[in-house]
């Protein structure tokens, strides 16, 4: 199962980089792209196994509570974590930038709960 088989695919021959699922972050090199791909993959993984839900169900349009909040935690993984700007998150995730900013505000309320705020140390 590929979780986002846009974003596996060598870049275009000779033109920089190949589009993402909707749209792509911007064109760069070849490491770059190595970079959001490691980006998705790890956010997506972490989140998905911390939320037990699958790796797959985070990139449906739509989901139950648990599904939500598992990609709320990937895409604040991405953002923060990984310093990935709203623009390049948001497309990654095939989302809009102000998804990216709700997600991430939605995850800082959480850590205000101190047992929720060790376990995203952990994970940093």
């Amino acid at each position: 199962m590929s979780i986002a088989p846009a974003l596996a695919d060598p870049p275009a021959r000779g033109h920089g980089l190949r589009r993402a699922p909707r749209r792509a972050p911007h064109r760069a090199r070849a490491s770059a792209v190595r970079d959001w791909q490691a980006a998705y993959l790890i956010s997506t993984w972490l989140a998905a196994s911390l939320h037990r839900v699958s790796p797959g169900d985070l990139e449906r349009a739509r989901g139950a509570r648990d599904i939500v909040l598992a990609r709320q935690c990937a895409i604040y993984l991405v953002h923060v974590v990984f310093g990935f700007d709203r623009m390049t998150t948001a497309a990654l995730f095939g989302r809009d930038r102000r998804t990216v900013e709700r997600a991430c505000a939605h995850i800082e309320d959480l850590r205000e709960d101190a047992a929720t705020d060790r376990g995203f140390d952990a994970l940093e």
